[in-house]
């Protein structure tokens, strides 16, 4: 949003622009929800605008394109190629002399596209960015995880004096230690989790927010003294709860903002009068996804509509797949099929819920607890139901019964292997069918 980030936006584009600044690596780190994602995004748009942006990655545990380490080296040699070409023509030779390289293991692909090219901007007039947002969401074991970011970041840094190396991620030890790892006096950091200006731009964003819900909604609302529907009090007790997370502050807005419900005031009122069920970390945003659910579905809900509500967070969450606006309308058929309903039944089911997730605490209400074993159990056999269609048997030789594809057979072959283990089967039983059928 704009009128938010500006002195850490500031700050950075300030270090990337410096032809003189020994710091070659900074590291915006801080907890899920603070805008980590938000400055590396801003960051690599005003990078790209000014020509200086070499090359960005956005990891993302929802999308296996954005979090698969065999892609990331052949990513940036893409977009290198792309914005340079001295090396256009360095990385078209690499790839001439290896055409596959791009499935070799991440160290080949670094030295063979990265390493061996990139010395062709070491006289560049200004220092390119390289931003990758989401360290932590990388698939792959931490071990194998260290050695390759480790031998990115690190050597990278030491290639060439133009090169910088924009960083966020989650204060996790390993990502620590690999941030770290750089020569001394080539790294730069910032905390968001003690940055002031953090809390400053949550009230910002909520104030903005807030005064926006009226005409999103097509209602006129009684003004106060401040000219704004909503009291400065409740603004401050808002951001007070949100604290320095942008996923509650944009949570609340929907909540408050529900277009099906169409009163911001109650919805406010509620929402400030709840109390947290802990003392934990997340514990505002627990009793925010509570009360999301609680409005939605009020203990006189039939045990129908909560059987069905229940399997439609248990196909989201088990195993953890996108938020169903991740997907878009389309999604809603293989969703559906895997709770047993209907589109525009799971569509009505999801529509006051915003995609929450939520998970069983001792002080959580019980009818909306996702219960892993019996879940896994249901959908292991609905995936097999949707690929046995396609295969002829999972036990044999693997041949294709026919030529079309349901809507629901990515969503079977992306959940068939955790869900199997979950309700307890047998890998090797399923061993040959899952190799060419998730895999291939």
């Amino acid at each position: 949003m704009e009128g938010t980030r500006v002195g850490a936006l500031a700050n950075i584009e300030e270090w990337a622009e410096n032809p003189n600044s020994t710091e070659r690596v900074f590291w915006v780190k801080g907890s899920i929800g603070v805008g980590k994602s938000s400055i590396a995004y801003s960051a690599a748009q005003r990078a790209h605008e000014n020509g200086h942006l070499g090359a960005s990655f956005f990891f993302s545990r929802y999308e296996p394109q954005l979090r698969d380490p065999r892609l990331l080296f052949p990513t940036i040699a893409f977009q290198l190629a792309e914005h340079n070409p001295a090396l256009r023509r360095a990385i078209t030779s690499a790839i001439t002399n290896d055409l596959d390289v791009s499935h070799r293991e991440p160290k080949h692909q670094y030295d063979a596209l990265i390493r061996r090219t990139i010395s062709a901007i070491q006289h560049s007039e200004h220092p390119i960015l390289f931003v990758f947002d989401g360290l932590d969401e990388f698939e792959s074991t931490i071990a194998s995880y260290s050695d390759t970011m480790c031998l990115f970041i690190t050597d990278l840094s030491r290639l060439s004096s133009n090169v910088r190396i924009l960083a966020t991620s989650r204060p996790e030890p390993y990502i620590e230690r690999i941030v770290r790892s750089v020569p001394p006096g080539y790294l730069k950091f910032i905390d968001l989790d003690k940055d002031t200006e953090t809390k400053k731009d949550i009230v910002t964003f909520l104030r903005s927010g807030l005064s926006e819900i009226p005409t999103k909604l097509g209602r006129r609302l009684q003004l106060g003294a401040n000219g704004c529907w909503f009291s400065e009090k409740q603004l401050n007790r808002l951001s007070w709860k949100a604290g320095r997370s942008f996923v509650y502050a944009t949570t609340a807005l929907r909540f408050i903002g529900d277009t099906v419900v169409g009163d911001p005031c109650t919805q406010l009122d509620m929402l400030l009068n709840t109390s947290p069920p802990s003392d934990g970390p997340e514990s505002e945003l627990d009793a925010l996804y509570l009360l999301a659910l609680q409005r939605a579905y009020p203990h006189n809900t039939s045990d129908n509509a909560l059987k069905t509500l229940n399997s439609l967070l248990a196909v989201i969450c088990i195993p953890p797949v996108a938020p169903i606006d991740g997907y878009g309308p389309r999604a809603l058929i293989p969703l559906s099929y895997f709770a047993e309903c209907g589109p525009d039944y799971a569509k009505a089911c999801l529509l006051h819920l915003q995609s929450i997730i939520c998970f069983h605490e001792d002080n959580f209400d019980d009818r909306f607890f996702v219960d892993e074993q019996m879940h896994g159990t249901r959908i292991a056999h609905l995936c097999i139901d949707v690929l046995t269609v396609i295969y002829a048997d999972i036990d044999d030789t693997i041949a294709a019964r026919c030529s079309f594809q349901p809507a629901s057979f990515d969503l079977s072959c992306f959940s068939c292997n955790q869900t199997l283990l979950l309700a307890g089967y047998q890998f090797a039983r399923f061993r040959p069918f899952l190799l060419s059928a998730v895999f291939c």
